[in-house]
């Protein structure tokens, strides 16, 4: 803080310099120190204030800090002195250096500075509460700020939608799996000590362990979290409210479970500022997310990564042990449709009807685990046997191939049109920019803007039809099971396992064995 100066005891009028540097400026030394800017900006003003007479109070600067941001540490420092009447001018180079927020103008500028008897001055743009004059010159100041904040906040929002849409990852950091390419910006490459934990995990999680047992798995070998092992790298990562512990939580083995990024599909696009006047986010619904395919190199199997879905999918309680049932998720009671329960009784496991104690209706269902593991064996080795339509076969893969060629198509139309509506917004910006330099009047500018946003909203309404065209034919790929690969893999087999039992089958219902007949009624309800 500078001293006081005294002109013969006359005390001279105190000053508050203040210095803003924003990231997007571009004639930075290096981001370690001041720039030229800052310090061309400290000069003029210095000049300034000795030249006036005046005295400077302090200088505020704040390096690499944008005009929206409200919480830049010397701005809030500035403001909180104001307030305390320190000094009676705040001197800045421009006004958009103080701010570029209209509601902050208003709000300071014109309103609290005036009550605390404070004289706002911009060397640059001669913007000065004490001249009355200019005050509508400073709220037109303040809007072509405001619009050149909205305007940059669409721009990059724009640029890095184009980035996702391109393949490039932009986060600060790789998914828990992946290194950043320094090789290939907005690449990936698979961090293999990561990835091990990862195979490890969809390993665990097959075999039957639940995903507290996982969690337990990990934190026995004193395994590191996601977070305690970026930080172990040397970064400076940091996850929501995390206290920064390396343990397992289950909510982050599930989020592992079922995360594209791990069969080769970028993933980003998940959240979006509320706005650009505010850094907080807000989730966005799935169809909104940017997803990029066979983007890079996979550590999961797209096989293994579908099978673990259906197991999520199911939801099956683990037991005690911390092992999920095989069948947990599948069974249903034939007569009430409840879900059924599992129970062990001498080293036997049994299913029972969950609803029989609340439904007056249900007789209740009861299976033995190896009274329906014959049963699924022996209904499905009938199957095989009886399969010889080899002319069916070729139909289905036929179709198969048929299908896959008609989603290629209809991608490429899908980035046609992104390619226009997003072509139509450049030459929307940019006549607004002729409109502010006065290369095009006001009248033009309506009606060439009004035609660009009808293109757009036709591109749009033509790129709806065609995402719906798009997911009736991804549905129907996936409906279309080859029966030929069902049997080649499954033919031979002898035991039921797990892997069948989640790849064949959607839905088991149970009955109550006949007491006369011995026949318990058991209904599969295949996946082909």
């Amino acid at each position: 803080m500078y001293e006081n100066i005294n002109d013969g005891g006359k005390i001279m009028t105190r000053v508050a310099i203040y210095l803003r540097l924003s990231q997007e400026d571009e004639d930075k030394l290096n981001p370690t120190d001041f720039s030229q800017s800052i310090q061309n900006q400290r000069l003029m003003l210095e000049n300034l204030t000795y030249k006036n007479g005046w005295e400077i109070y302090d200088i505020y600067s704040d390096d690499d800090y944008a005009g929206s941001d409200r919480f830049r540490p010397e701005f809030q420092r500035l403001l909180k002195d104001a307030e305390d009447k320190k000094f009676q001018i705040v001197l800045c180079k421009s006004q958009s250096r103080f701010t570029r927020e209209m509601e902050l103008v208003e709000k300071y500028i014109h309103t609290l500075f005036p009550i605390w008897g404070i004289r706002f001055i911009g060397a640059v743009d001669n913007a000065d509460t004490n001249n009355k004059g200019n005050k509508k010159a400073r709220q037109i100041n303040g809007l072509i700020n405001e619009w050149y904040l909205e305007d940059m906040s669409d721009n990059i929002r724009a640029i890095l939608k184009s980035k996702c849409e391109a393949g490039k990852h932009i986060g600060s950091f790789a998914c828990y799996g992946y290194f950043k390419d320094d090789q290939h910006k907005g690449g990936l490459i698979i961090d293999e000590e990561a990835a091990k934990n990862i195979r490890l995990i969809y390993n665990l999680y097959e075999q039957g362990y639940g995903q507290t047992k996982i969690c337990q798995y990990l934190n026995d070998r004193n395994i590191r979290n996601p977070s305690a092992y970026k930080k172990s790298l040397g970064m400076k990562f940091k996850v929501g409210n995390s206290k920064g512990g390396q343990s397992w939580g289950t909510s982050t083995i599930r989020s592992i479970l079922s995360n594209q990024m791990y069969i080769g599909s970028l993933v980003q696009h998940k959240k979006e500022n509320i706005s650009y006047k505010s850094k907080k986010q807000r989730k966005l619904p799935k169809e909104e997310w940017i997803i990029v395919e066979n983007n890079h190199k996979p550590i999961i199997t797209i096989d293994q990564f579908n099978a673990i879905q259906l197991l999520l999918k199911r939801n099956s309680k683990p037991n005690k042990t911390g092992v999920r049932s095989r069948y947990g998720g599948l069974l249903r009671c034939l007569y009430c449709d409840s879900p059924m329960l599992t129970t062990t009784s001498h080293g036997e496991r049994y299913y029972k009807c969950r609803g029989k104690k609340v439904h007056n209706n249900c007789i209740g269902s009861f299976v033995n685990q190896k009274h329906l593991d014959q049963y699924i064996l022996s209904e499905f080795q009938s199957f095989c046997a009886q399969y010889v339509n080899k002319s069916d076969i070729k139909n289905k893969i036929q179709i198969k191939s048929t299908k896959k060629e008609a989603m290629e198509d209809l991608k490429k139309d899908i980035q046609m049109l992104d390619k226009k509506i997003n072509e139509n917004n450049k030459l929307i910006r940019k006549i607004y920019i002729d409109k502010l330099k006065d290369f095009i009047n006001e009248e033009d500018y309506t009606i060439l803007s009004e035609e660009f946003r009808m293109e757009i909203e036709r591109f749009k309404k033509n790129k709806e039809i065609i995402e719906n065209d798009l997911l009736i034919v991804k549905n129907q790929q996936i409906d279309i099971i080859s029966k030929e690969e069902i049997v080649n893999k499954c033919i031979d087999i002898k035991e039921v396992t797990d892997e069948i039992i989640n790849e064949l089958i959607l839905k088991i219902e149970i009955g109550k064995r006949d007491v006369k007949t011995k026949i318990l009624p058991i209904r599969i309800y295949w996946k082909f």
